[in-house]
Parts: structure tokens; sequence; C-alpha cells
């Protein structure tokens, strides 16, 4: 494949996953909470004991609020995109959904919903913006069955359509601007996005050979319910490895930016409400000993931050 080539199987799966994967869902989607009365009596039956924790978490978003509860006019799916209604699904059904690709051979609803989901979230943070033919193949099989085993044989014909017509530069321009919201907005500096970048491609690679201790799983445990975590212990125990390895699962599974930063003031700095972020300090309160004027400034810079989803490395100091 040339280059361009390569480019337009990148531009075909952007295609699939935002213009023609949510309808494919909303199809299963209206069949659990049904257009007329299921959706609305849902939505105002798990609003204080599931959703609005959810909103408190930031996994949904105030956007994503105001098209649940409209202040005026009626709730319909036509408006919700996918990463909604797989939420949706996922905490309001028994229908069981995943962060990981699920196995090949396991073709169940909630299998499909999990790859789409996984799909989705993987070229959301894809940046090389190229595909090479065997995978750009391998995604596209994937992705189409899903798609089909959800929505009906109605969309055979619409996903052979895309795959092979010719991407005119209207199309182009549009996917192009679709897969670019994903990643704009960024108040982090460009040269220290690069920075953190490189950085967390090192974590990505150690994460290969990390075997998932007790201690991971207390922090993916605690991650699930508090917004700050802070992993305490002697030189050489394993903070670091744990505490990147589970920003590194924040990232693949479930869409989080990881933010390198070095001070609470960073935080502050570089928060972006609407995104999904996990912030990573190391030391906090000094590094050979306690740091009383780091600590005190530390606590006068946050006071009043609403930033959540900060994990904290801090080596534990004898006295």
């Amino acid at each position: 494949m040339t280059e361009s080539e390569e480019a337009m199987s990148y531009l075909r799966i952007i295609s699939l996953l935002y213009k023609v994967a949510p309808s494919a869902v909303r199809v299963k989607f209206d069949k659990e909470f049904h257009p007329i009365k299921g959706l609305e009596a849902a939505l105002k039956k798990d609003k204080f004991k599931t959703l609005d924790p959810l909103k408190r978490k930031r996994i949904l978003n105030q956007s994503q609020w105001d098209l649940l509860y409209p202040s005026s006019g009626t709730v319909t799916s036509e408006k919700f995109d996918l990463t909604l209604m797989i939420c949706l699904i996922r905490h309001l059904t028994p229908i069981q959904i995943g962060d990981i690709l699920p196995l090949q051979s396991d073709v169940s609803n909630g299998a499909d919903l999990s790859r789409l989901k996984y799909y989705r979230n993987k070229f959301a943070h894809h940046d090389a913006w190229t595909l090479t033919n065997k995978d750009f193949e391998t995604y596209w099989n994937d992705i189409c069955q899903a798609i089909l085993r959800l929505g009906g044989p109605k969309f055979k014909q619409i996903c052979e359509d895309l795959k092979y017509r010719i991407l005119n530069n209207n199309d182009k321009e549009i996917l192009i601007e679709i897969s670019n919201l994903q990643k704009e907005s960024s108040q982090v500096p460009k040269v220290l996005q690069k920075i953190h970048e490189d950085l967390i491609h090192e974590w990505g690679q150690d994460n290969n050979k990390v075997v998932k201790t007790r201690a991971i799983s207390r922090i993916e445990e605690l991650l699930k319910t508090k917004d700050i975590i802070v992993a305490v212990g002697s030189s050489g125990c394993g903070k670091s490895t744990a505490i990147h390895y589970c920003a590194i699962q924040l990232h693949k599974q479930e869409g989080y930016n990881i933010v390198p930063v070095h001070s609470p003031e960073d935080i502050i700095q570089y928060c972006e409400p609407k995104y999904k972020q996990v912030f990573v300090i190391d030391d906090v309160c000094g590094k050979a000993t306690i740091d009383h004027g780091l600590v005190n400034r530390n606590k006068q810079n946050t006071r009043g931050s609403r930033c959540e989803n900060i994990i904290i490395m801090q080596k534990a100091h004898l006295s």
C-alpha cells in the first residue's frame, strides 16, 4: 500500500466507527430502552442511584447529562453518540461490557459492544493516521461483524459501500475533523505533550514486564471510587511501577489522557474538566526528606481544586 492508501484506510475506519457503528448500537439500545416510554422511565429511575454518581466521577460529562435530562422536549437516543449509549447499556442493563478487546470466539451482545468501545477508544488516541493493509483488514472485519450482529443484515451493504467507495475531499475533511475533535483543546503545551508521550511510551514498554501484584489490584479497586490515590512505601518496593501500570490501564481501557506532573500547581494548570485525565505525580512531599515548605505550598495551591483522578507516589520517610 502507498502512504496515501494507508491514510485512506485510517479514514475509512474512522468513518466506520463514527458514522456507521452508532446507528447499529442504537438498534440494540432501543431494544433495551424503548424510545417511547422505556428510555425516559429508566433515566428517571436510575438518576440518583446510578447516573448522578457517574456524573460526579466525570464518566458522564455535562453535555451528555444535558442530553439525558433536557430542559425542554423529550429525551431521545437519536442524539446519543456511541460512547453514551454503550455507557448507559453498561450501567443500566445486565449486559456485561468490558474495557478490553474480547476473544474472537465471543460474539455475545456484551462482547460486540465491548469491541466497538475498545476500537473507538483505540482510534480516538491513535496518532499514526495510517494503517497497513493487514491491520486495516483485521480491524475492519472485527468492527463490521460486530456492527452486523448488533444492527442486523441491513448494515452489510452500508459497510461494503464504505469500504470500497472513493472518499472525496469533503469526506476527508469531515473525517479528519471528527478525529481531531478527540485530541483538541489540550491546555498542556505541545512541547510538553511530546515529552509526556515519550515518557508514557517508556511506561508502556515497562508494563509488558509487570506482574500484577496485590498493591496494583488495590490501586485499581480504589480508582473505581476515589479521585486521589497515594502510594507510599520504601525505596525500590515498586511504587512507580504500580502507579504507571494503573495509569496506562486507565488510558487503554477507559480512554483517559495521562498527564505526568511535578506539583499540584501543574494539576490545576492542566486540568480540563471536559476530558478524561489521570494525573501522575512523584514525590509530592519531597525526595530525600519531607519538605514542609513544599507540603504547605501544595496545600495552599490545591485548595478548592475540582480535578479528579490523581495518582501520587511518595517514598516513606522514616525518622
